[in-house]
């Protein structure tokens, strides 16, 4: 059962990055479900005194959920309600979870945006932990330590690093070896975070309200596309209906036909 002093810990980031990996070795094998809407899930690990919460598409790029017709409004619903209810408005700390070896792209950092948006402009910077998954794939033969190769970074991504302190954690999920190490090293990360200012959960609504605003921008401009090509597929299959089918003779029949049975 979870206890009253439990670390609090929300897990972000776009899907394909390793979030459920992450959580799964964290909270290793003896884990309890606290909450479980079907979209975040909320694991308490007895071992570690810690629970995640699993925010799936939180952290999604507007784009990616037009495309997958899921409502930014039920992801910040689904937000809410886990804050409120099952971490009594505490946070510990946000995971941001990004796959080693690969860009910090556009992508990323408009994930990082909305992450902002829906948890507050300064949830990085007091709260946040980067843990970056795949790290088979870190060279140490380039670099000592990935703590040396953090601090080598450029432009967004050193940004992220110095928003969080540096307080960054390279995972290998598929080592099972590596799990009490990891998981070790990360703790001493959340642990470098300063306790002594609780975050209490107070979402920025202006940001809230300019992000939801976006996204039915996109969902408009999104049907008005796809009202577009709809017309102009309705046409070709006018055109060809009149050619092929009706047969017309000359260009100005043929506009006839396609203009009767296209209305």
């Amino acid at each position: 059962m979870e206890s009253t002093d439990s670390a609090k810990i929300f897990v972000v980031g776009r899907d394909g990055q390793g979030k459920t990996s992450t959580i799964a070795t964290i909270v290793g094998d003896n884990s309890e479900i606290l909450h479980n809407s079907g979209e975040i899930e909320v694991k308490f690990s007895p071992k570690n005194n810690v629970s995640l919460a699993d925010g799936t598409s939180v952290g999604e790029p507007l784009e990616d959920l037009v495309l997958n017709d899921i409502k930014i409004e039920k992801i910040i619903h689904n937000v809410d309600y886990v804050m409120n209810n099952v971490f009594d408005k505490l946070l510990t700390a946000i995971v941001f979870v990004l796959k080693f070896g690969v860009r910090f792209t556009m992508q990323e950092k408009k994930s990082l945006q909305i992450v902002k948006a829906i948890f507050g402009q300064d949830v990085i910077r007091q709260r946040g932990v980067v843990v970056m998954t795949y790290g088979d794939n870190f060279d140490k033969e380039n670099y000592k330590t990935f703590q040396e190769w953090c601090r080598e970074q450029t432009g967004d991504l050193k940004s992220l690093m110095e928003e969080c302190n540096y307080r960054c954690v390279l995972f290998d999920n598929r080592d099972g070896s590596k799990r009490e190490s990891q998981v070790k090293e990360f703790m001493s990360a959340v642990a470098q975070i300063d306790g002594t200012i609780p975050y209490v959960y107070t979402p920025d609504e202006d940001s809230r309200e300019k992000l939801c605003n976006e996204y039915k921008s996109l969902i408009s401009g999104s049907k008005a596309k796809e009202t577009h090509t709809t017309a102009n597929n309705n046409w070709g299959t006018a055109i060809f209906h009149a050619v092929c089918v009706c047969g017309a003779p000359k260009w100005e029949d043929k506009t006839k036909h396609v203009q009767s049975w296209h209305d």
